[in-house]
């Protein structure tokens, strides 16, 4: 797995995997959003996250997280990604 972004987002995951990335990887966000967990557990639930094939998903709250996290680290690859499918525009278009 490579430490640079993807220069082409396909789907919700790639966004995700990318931040997930930028942020330290599986390991790093497995134990933010999930202290309790042994690190490796945590680490693959992430990787389970982020593959569409699998059952487990983020729920709401591990995404503000996620988009928060970015923001922090200048990742913005997400936002990017979700306003360009939900048609949003840029934020500052709007005024």
């Amino acid at each position: 797995m490579t430490d640079q972004a993807k220069l082409f987002i396909t789907d919700i995951y790639d966004a995700l995997g990318d931040l997930v990335r930028a942020a330290g990887g599986p390991k790093a966000v497995g134990q933010a959003l999930r202290p309790a967990k042994p690190s490796d557990d945590a680490a693959g639930w992430v990787k389970d996250c982020l593959n569409r094939n699998r059952r487990e998903k983020f729920d709401a709250e591990d995404i503000m997280w996620l988009l928060k996290r970015g923001r922090e680290i200048g990742c913005y690859m997400i936002t990017a990604f979700i306003n360009a499918e939900a048609k949003l525009g840029d934020a500052q278009d709007r005024g």
